[in-house]
C-alpha cells in the first residue's frame, strides 16, 4: 500500500502463488550455501537489487533489500543455484522494501513421460504444459518427459486440429509413464435462414454447446466423428430440431426457420357498446367485427397499418407492431352526427375581405378577422346565420352541415346614407334653383326649401354649390355610418372682397415663411410676418404654421371691411430624454411622463417631446426598477435628458437553524458579500431579481450550499445545519501488554495539514485527546498504530471533515 515501508512475507513450501506466496527450494545434499537472486522486469525505470544471506542450514531466513521500479510495474524474481538453474520465483509488487524468504528441502526428481497419439498414430508437436514447469512440445514418436519431484501436477495437452486433454498426474518417489489420445476434430458451420434472410442471433444448441449466429446467420463449432443432435431457436421463428453427422470432413449446415404467427385481436366500440360489422383492413386483408365487436389476425413479427370503417361512423386509422408475442388493439368509432366539422365565413365586399364584421350563427356571434374570414365548429345540423357590418347592408341565410367542412363566401353591398344641402343667402334666405354637384353622383337642384338631399355610402366627397349671380361655393366632407347635414351660404357676386391681413410673430419679432390656410388657400408671410388675402363677405376659418412653432387656428369674419389678424406663433424645442441602465446600456419599454402627456423609449432607450419654454416635471417608470422623478426648463433651446435607473432590490431572507433552533452567527454568503446571522438565526440580503448561489457555514456544523431566485419579491430561504460526527472501532486480534502507542496519518494529495495525538495509556481500552485539522473534502486518510517494535497494529480511514471534540472521537480497543 501508498507509504507502506515495513512488511514482512513468508512464503511456505507448500504453496505456490506469485501473488501471496512461493516454494523456493534446494537439495541439502547439493551442498549449496550462497544463491544468486536476479530480478527480472520489463521497462522498469529504477535499479533492481536483492541480496540473499550465507545460507548453512534448510528452511533459515534470509533478508532481501530492493530499489522500485515504476508506480504500474510488477517485477517477477528469480532464484538461481549454483549450477544456475532457476530453483524459484515470485513477483516484486511497486514499492515492496523488504521479504523474508524461506528455503526447504523439497527432494529428489523422477521422470514423467507423455506419449500422445491421435488414437491410432504418434502425434508430434503437441504442447504439454504442467504447472510449475516450462512447457514442452512432443518429438515424432509423441513423446516428451519432465523431470519432477514428489507432488500433485495438472496438466494441459493442446494441438491445433486435436481435442484438448487434461489432467492430473501424481509423483510417488518412482517415475511415471502416461498415453494420452487427442482426437481429431472438423468444423461444422452452420447458416440459419428464412426465405432469403440470414437470422442473426439464433441460438444452436449441440453438443452441450449454446452457438449465437452473426450478421450472416453463421455460428460454427469443432467435433470430433459423431451424429449430433441440433435444436435452433430465435425470436420470432418456430424452433427446429435435428441431427449432424461428421465423418472425418468439415459439414456445412443450412437451417431453415420459418416465422411465428401472433394473434392480434381488434376490439371496436362506440365507446359504451361493440360495434358489429366493422370492417378492419390490415394492409390489404380485411375482416368484419363480430356481433362482441371483434377480430382477430394472425400475423408475424412486422410493422402494420390499419383502418377501421363502418357506414355512419368516422373512419379511424393506426399503426401497430408485433414483437414476439400476441397483441390487442382496441379502436373507439365516433358516430358521423356527433362530430363537429368546420364552417368558414368569408365577409367580402367588392372582393376587398370586411374586417370586423359580425356573424350570428347557433348562439354565437364570430367576428371576422383582417382577411374577412371567421370560423366555427358545428356538428351536423341547418343552422340559420345572420351576417352585419358596420357601413354595409346585412345578410341572412342558412348553412347545412353533413359530414363534412363547409365555406360559406358572402358579398355584402355598402349601406347608404342621407347628406343633406340647406343653401341660403347672407341674409339667411332660402334659395331656390340652386345646383348641387356631389363626386361621382347626379346635381341635384334646391326648390323653394332650398334643400336637396343626396344617398351615399361611406367616404369622402367634394361638393360645388352654384347659383346664377352667386360665386360658387366647394367644399369636401366626410361620410361615416350616419346621416349628415350641410348649411350652404351663398355670396353675391356682387360683394367687394376686402383686404385681410395677417401678422404672425413669435410674440416679438415676426416669423416670415409661415405659411396661412383658409379654406385650401395658402399664403406666406414676408420678412415683415406679413401676408395679404382678399376676401368677401363671410366666416372664415385659417390655420398658420411655422417651423419651430406651435401651429396656431381661428376664424376671421368679413363683414364689408378690411381685416386685420394678429397670430403670435409659441416656439417650441425638443426635449430627449436618454434612459439607461447603471451599466449605461439602453432600456427599452421605459415610460417617461411630463403633465398629462406619456411616451416610451425606444430602443436606443429615447423617448422625444415637443415643447414650449416654460418649467416641467418629468417621472420616469419601468417595471422591476426604482422610478425616478425630476424637473426641467425649456427656455429658448432643446434639451437633452439622461435617465438611470436602477433595478429593483428585494429582501432574501435567511434563516438558519438546527432542528428548530436558529443559530446565530452563521456566515451567509453571496457572491463577495457574507452576512451573519443574529440571535434569531437570521440575516437579510438586498438583492435585485436574478438567480443566486449561497454558502452556509457555522461553526461545529456541516457546510451547506443552494440557490435562490429573486423575482419581483422578497423571499425567505430556510436553511437547516447539520454537525459532523464519526466514529471508528479498530479492534487488534492479539492481547498486547504495551502500554504507549504511536500513531502516524498518510495521504495522498492534502491541501490542509492534520494532527493525530494518543496520549499514553496506562489502562487498557483507554483513549485519550485526539485532534484532526481537516483536508480537502474530496480526500480521506489512513490512520496507522504501530508497537514499540515498529509493528502495525492497527488501520483505520480519518474521513474528510471529521473534526476536533473534547471528548472521545474514535473508539480504539487494544
Amino acid at each position: 500500500a501508498y507509504r507502506e515501508y515495513t512488511q514482512e512475507i513468508v512464503f511456505l513450501a507448500t504453496e505456490f502463488d506469485p501473488a501471496a506466496s512461493i516454494t523456493v527450494g534446494v537439495s541439502e545434499l547439493e551442498g549449496v550455501k550462497s544463491f544468486t537472486v536476479t530480478v527480472h522486469g520489463v521497462n522498469m525505470d529504477g535499479a533492481a537489487s536483492w541480496t540473499l544471506l550465507d545460507q548453512s542450514k534448510p528452511k533459515q531466513s534470509f533478508d532481501a533489500t530492493y530499489s522500485r521500479g515504476t508506480l504500474e510495474e510488477t517485477m517477477p524474481l528469480f532464484i538461481f543455484d549454483a549450477a544456475g538453474l532457476v530453483i524459484g520465483q515470485f513477483t516484486i509488487a511497486y514499492r515492496e522494501y523488504t521479504k523474508e524468504i524461506v528455503f526447504l528441502n523439497i527432494g529428489e526428481l523422477y521422470d514423467v513421460t507423455f506419449t500422445v497419439t491421435d488414437g491410432v498414430d504418434p502425434l508430434e508437436g503437441a504442447l504439454v504444459e504442467i504447472s510449475g514447469v516450462p512447457a514442452e512440445t512432443t518429438g515424432s514418436d509423441g513423446k516428451v518427459s519432465f523431470a519432477l519431484r514428489n507432488a500433485d501436477y495438472s496438466y494441459t495437452i493442446t494441438k491445433s486440429g486435436h481435442q484438448t486433454a487434461t489432467g492430473t498426474v501424481t509423483v510417488a518417489d518412482e517415475d511415471k509413464d502416461l498415453a494420452v489420445t487427442l482426437p481429431a476434430i472438423y468444423t461444422v458451420t452452420f447458416t440459419v435462414t428464412c426465405g432469403d434472410d440470414a437470422i442473426v442471433g439464433a441460438s444452436i444448441n449441440i453438443a452441450d454447446t449454446t452457438l449465437t449466429t452473426d450478421a450472416e446467420g453463421k455460428a460454427e463449432i469443432t467435433l470430433v466423428n459423431d451424429t449430433y443432435e441440433y435444436t435452433v431457436t430465435a425470436l420470432g421463428y418456430n424452433t427446429v430440431t435435428n441431427s449432424v453427422t461428421i465423418n472425418n470432413a468439415i459439414v456445412e449446415e443450412v437451417v431453415a426457420l420459418t416465422m411465428t404467427e401472433y394473434t392480434v385481436i381488434f376490439t371496436v366500440t362506440d365507446g359504451v357498446n361493440p360495434v358489429a360489422q366493422a370492417v378492419i383492413d390490415i394492409q390489404g386483408e380485411a375482416k368484419e367485427t363480430d356481433a362482441t365487436g371483434t377480430a382477430t389476425f394472425n400475423l408475424t413479427n412486422d410493422s402494420y397499418d390499419y383502418t377501421v370503417s363502418k357506414a355512419g361512423y368516422v373512419e379511424d386509422s393506426g399503426s401497430f407492431t408485433v414483437t414476439n408475442a400476441d397483441k390487442t388493439i382496441s379502436v373507439t368509432l365516433i358516430d358521423e352526427d356527433t362530430v363537429p366539422h368546420q364552417v368558414e365565413f368569408t365577409i367580402t365586399y367588392g372582393g376587398t375581405p370586411i374586417t370586423g364584421a359580425s356573424v350570428q350563427i347557433d348562439g354565437d356571434t364570430l367576428t371576422t378577422d383582417s382577411n374577412g374570414k371567421a370560423v366555427i365548429s358545428l356538428v351536423n345540423e341547418n343552422y340559420p346565420y345572420t351576417v352585419t357590418a358596420l357601413g354595409y347592408n346585412g345578410e341572412s341565410g342558412f348553412v347545412e352541415v353533413s359530414n363534412a367542412a363547409k365555406q360559406i363566401n358572402i358579398s355584402l353591398t355598402q349601406a347608404e346614407y342621407a347628406v343633406t344641402f340647406v343653401i341660403k343667402d347672407e341674409d339667411s334666405q332660402l334659395l331656390a334653383g340652386a345646383e348641387v354637384v356631389v363626386t361621382g353622383k347626379l346635381a341635384q337642384t334646391t326648390g323653394a326649401d332650398g334643400t336637396v338631399v343626396f344617398n351615399l355610402t361611406n367616404g369622402s366627397y367634394q361638393y360645388t354649390v352654384s347659383k346664377e349671380g352667386y360665386l360658387d361655393f366647394s367644399r369636401t366632407f366626410t361620410v361615416s355610418n350616419e346621416a349628415r347635414t350641410f348649411n350652404v351660404t351663398l355670396v353675391d357676386k356682387n360683394s367687394v372682397p376686402h383686404a385681410v391681413t395677417f401678422t404672425v410673430t413669435d410674440g416679438v419679432n415676426p416669423i416670415s415663411g409661415a405659411v396661412i390656410d383658409i379654406l385650401g388657400e395658402e399664403k406666406v408671410t414676408d420678412g415683415n410676418g406679413t401676408a395679404v388675402f382678399d376676401l368677401v363677405n363671410g366666416p372664415y376659418p385659417y390655420t398658420v404654421t411655422a417651423t419651430g412653432h406651435k401651429p396656431e387656428s381661428g376664424e376671421i369674419t368679413v363683414a364689408n371691411d378690411v381685416v386685420a389678424e394678429d397670430v403670435a406663433l409659441t416656439p417650441i424645442y425638443a426635449v430627449t430624454f436618454t434612459v439607461s441602465e447603471t451599466d449605461e446600456s439602453p432600456l427599452l419599454g421605459a415610460i417617461v411622463t411630463i403633465g398629462l402627456e406619456s411616451k416610451t423609449t425606444n430602443e436606443q432607450g429615447t423617448a422625444v417631446f415637443v415643447l414650449e419654454d416654460g418649467n416641467y416635471n418629468y417621472t420616469v417608470s419601468k417595471h422591476g426598477y426604482d422610478t425616478e422623478t425630476g424637473s426641467f426648463t425649456v427656455s429658448g433651446s432643446s434639451v437633452d435628458i439622461a435617465v438611470s435607473l436602477n433595478e429593483t432590490k428585494y429582501t432574501a431572507t435567511f434563516t438558519v437553524v438546527e432542528g428548530s433552533l436558529p443559530i446565530s452567527g452563521a456566515n451567509v454568503v453571496i457572491g463577495a458579500t457574507t452576512k451573519t446571522t443574529n440571535e434569531d438565526g437570521i440575516a437579510e440580503f438586498e438583492l435585485i431579481n436574478g438567480t443566486y448561489s449561497y454558502t452556509v457555514t457555522a461553526f461545529g456544523f456541516n457546510t451547506k450550499t443552494g440557490s435562490v431566485t429573486v423575482s419581483y419579491a422578497g423571499i425567505t430561504e430556510d436553511v437547516a445545519m447539520k454537525r459532523p460526527s464519526a466514529v471508528v472501532s479498530v479492534t487488534t486480534d492479539v492481547v498486547l501488554s504495551v502500554t504507549t502507542y504511536h500513531v502516524t496519518v498518510h495521504s495522498t494529495d492534502l491541501e490542509g495539514a492534520y494532527n493525530w495525538t494518543i496520549r499514553e495509556a496506562t489502562e487498557q481500552k483507554k483513549w485519550l485527546g485526539e485532534s484532526y485539522s481537516r483536508a480537502t473534502e474530496l480526500d480521506s486518510m489512513t490512520l496507522f498504530i504501530f508497537n514499540s517494535a515498529g509493528d502495525v497494529i492497527a488501520t483505520y480511514q480519518i474521513s474528510s471533515r471529521t473534526y476536533t471534540n473534547e471528548d472521545v472521537v474514535l473508539t480504539v480497543t487494544f
